[in-house]
């Protein structure tokens, strides 16, 4: 999966995201990346129900009319709830597309036109028990290929810090003065996140974001901001800091994303940088979020001394337990496709899994938090 391509893709969800826009046309660039028809992105929170649904082609009444009568229905939605979080599935592999090709909910898909005879997603946990789900659907072409499910996974981190930050600003009551956020509210949440606020502007970051700085690699504090070592970047992070500090108006867009290259090949860190909703002007306050698509990822070294694999095994692992398929995750190590194959096996043996999904459950909880 090439770099530029997963950044495109996220800058695109990132800006209209956090600016409350319609998502349409970054879920539209998704879909013909993948080849799909449908592209379905919605939360649901404790209490049940889809929340914020965003889609390229359904319209309002037919996702209402198959929220209302149909996921009972739909043997998907086991495999859904079953879904470890951040790793991309074909769904075709665990329901066969027969198998919603007849009865009610086959003539209510074919009757509204609802693309979805193959189907895969990745399921994003945001947190406070509510999760998000990105789905893609066609009824032609057969099932989704491995590139599909490789771009998912890789989008999945962005995604989720795009979602958390944007679920913080639609939290805040309008009118609210931004100076009243502050390191309480935003210190335990897992996603990296700083609020720049007043005259002369002060930064506060949550521990998250502090873990991440520490690390060096491509983000450290300066004078009352967050910093890139990368010149150009941290000339456009001051740039967009600056334009929104002042508040929002006629032609300024209320968030800008900046991707930060990092120390060698890894996936560049997207900030994106945001005006408070409600702040009157020149109120001088922005939330950074930070994402980094490399979060999740358990030390190989935590997976050898853990669960007793080889070193070989333990960073395939880990390249799984990163949402990769097991062909990307091949292809990150330099191995064949077969020698991944046996590696895999040995690892489902060694730790008493019967299935890679299995895998991914356990390794899920090794995996560090984000930011740390």
């Amino acid at each position: 999966m090439q770099n530029d391509a997963v950044l495109a893709l996220a800058l695109a969800f990132s800006e209209a995201g956090l600016d409350g826009a319609p998502l349409r046309e970054a879920l539209g660039r998704l879909a013909a990346a993948t080849g799909a028809e449908e592209a379905l992105l919605y939360r649901s929170g404790p209490a049940g129900g889809w929340v914020d649904v965003q889609s390229i082609r359904t319209g309002e009444d037919v996702l209402a009319a198959y929220q209302r009568e149909f996921i009972p229905r739909n043997p998907r939605e086991r495999v859904w709830a079953a879904m470890p979080a951040g790793v991309a599935v074909d769904i075709d592999r665990l329901v066969d597309p027969d198998e919603v090709a007849v009865g009610p909910l086959a003539a209510f898909m074919r009757r509204s036109g609802f693309p979805a005879r193959h189907v895969c997603g990745i399921r994003l946990d945001l947190g406070q028990g509510e999760v998000a789900r990105l789905s893609l659907g066609r009824n032609g072409l057969g099932g989704f290929a491995p590139r599909a499910l490789d771009l998912l996974s890789a989008l999945g981190p962005h995604l989720v810090g795009m979602l958390r930050a944007r679920a913080l600003l639609d939290a805040s009551p309008p009118g609210r003065r931004p100076q009243a956020f502050g390191i309480d509210e935003i210190e335990v949440l897992p996603q990296p996140l700083a609020i720049i606020s007043g005259t002369p502007p002060l930064l506060v970051a949550n521990a998250a974001l502090r873990r991440l700085a520490r690390r060096r690699d491509g983000l450290t504090f300066g004078h009352a901001r967050l910093a890139a070592s990368d010149p150009r970047a941290d000339s456009a992070l001051a740039r967009a800091i600056e334009a929104l500090a002042h508040g929002v108006g006629p032609g300024v867009p209320p968030v800008r994303s900046v991707a930060v290259p990092r120390r060698g090949h890894a996936l560049p860190y997207v900030v994106q940088v945001m005006a408070l909703r409600g702040a009157p002007p020149r109120a001088h306050a922005v939330l950074l979020a930070v994402t980094d698509p490399a979060a999740g990822k358990p030390d190989p070294r935590l997976l050898r001394d853990v669960l007793g694999l080889t070193q070989a095994e333990a960073a395939l692992a880990a390249e799984l337990a990163a949402g990769a398929t097991l062909a990307a995750a091949a292809r990150a190590r330099g191995i064949s496709l077969e020698t991944a194959r046996t590696q895999l096996k040995s690892v489902l043996g060694k730790t008493g899994c019967a299935r890679q999904q299995d895998l991914a459950r356990l390794l899920a909880r090794l995996a560090p938090e984000p930011g740390g």
